[in-house]
């Protein structure tokens, strides 16, 4: 395997990041007591009828992984740690409750903002969490 990085870490930190996030996913669906057929089934559902009331709207980014978006590893594996695993459960969160995770700065919050207004997307503002 040819691993290239841009130098903020190493070919083989990059590799066992990688693995260990693998390794976390797998874990995760192979848990016996984790039960995630009713919740997908309820997005699956939704995510079709949505598409069937607009033929012509393109999906929504809402169910995709947050790693496709390049964070840092730093702010990757803080969202990761406090749960947030997707677009939609990142633009649910408002910048305090991103704010509070662990590991979790200025730095992140900036980089995770312009990430997100590069897709035309935004966090959960203050007022609608009431």
């Amino acid at each position: 395997i040819d691993v290239e990085t841009n130098g903020s870490l190493t070919a083989e930190e990059a590799m066992q990041f990688g693995a260990q996030l693998l390794k976390s996913y797998f874990d995760y669906f192979s848990s016996e007591d984790k039960v995630v057929e009713s919740d997908f089934i309820a997005d699956f559902s939704r995510a079709s009828a949505q598409e069937e009331d607009s033929d012509s709207a393109p999906i929504k980014e809402s169910y995709t992984p947050i790693e496709i978006l390049n964070f840092s590893p730093r702010t990757l594996n803080a969202l990761i740690n406090a749960g947030v695993g997707s677009i939609e459960q990142l633009t649910k969160c408002t910048e305090s409750q991103l704010s509070n995770f662990r590991g979790f700065g200025a730095k992140a919050l900036d980089e995770v903002k312009d990430t997100l207004k590069e897709r035309n997307l935004a966090l959960s503002s203050e007022g609608l969490e009431e």
